[in-house]
């Protein structure tokens, strides 16, 4: 006969994928463990994310499937935060040096199976992003042509992704100032 025995939910993986100028994003993965000798279904995973001790995202999740006896099954939430909710938070997150963002999980095993829900979390602190360092590279061609370029590195500094949306740059002749027109970006830094 197959015994019920409540599943083992475990926080495989919880970090930031992105920092934007207008977004933060971060994932979260479960994998959650049949521990008896028969397959299980679930009727919802009820998950969320805080920034300290403010829910930020709030939700739930049906379409899990019935994992066989013994079976694992792993789940990934993404999320994409609003910057502007971030930095509602910013006398915390300075106050910490980074922000406190903490992933919670509710896994309902299905009602015929008489198991109760199983609860989880995890708290990662993301460090205060670092502004990028802009190296000076060279020049090519004659000031005051079409073909003369400035050549500027951007360099990401941060363990994370961090996305640049635009570089400002001007250059002075005898007092004259010059907006530079071309720019290629290289993502992925």
């Amino acid at each position: 006969p197959v015994v019920p025995t409540p599943p083992t939910v475990t926080v495989t993986s919880f970090r930031t994928t992105l920092f934007a100028p207008d977004v933060v994003r971060l994932q979260a993965k479960i994998v959650v463990h049949n521990n008896m000798n028969g397959p299980l279904d679930y009727d919802h995973v009820d998950y969320g994310l805080s920034l300290f001790d403010t829910s930020l995202v709030s939700k739930s999740f049906a379409d899990m499937k019935t994992t066989r006896a013994n079976g694992n099954e792993t789940v990934t939430f993404p999320f994409e935060i609003p910057m502007k909710e971030v930095l509602a938070q910013k006398i915390a997150i300075l106050a910490e040096g980074g922000m406190q963002f903490t992933f919670h999980s509710i896994v309902y095993p299905s009602q015929s199976s008489t198991l109760g829900p199983v609860e989880t979390q995890r708290t990662v602190t993301a460090p205060l992003p670092n502004v990028p360092l802009v190296d000076f590279r060279g020049t090519r061609g004659l000031p005051l042509s079409r073909e003369f370029r400035i050549l500027l590195a951007v360099k990401n500094t941060n363990d994370f992704p961090m996305a640049v949306n635009a570089v400002e740059s001007y250059l002075v002749i005898n007092g004259q100032r010059y907006s530079l027109l071309h720019s290629v970006s290289n993502e992925g830094g």
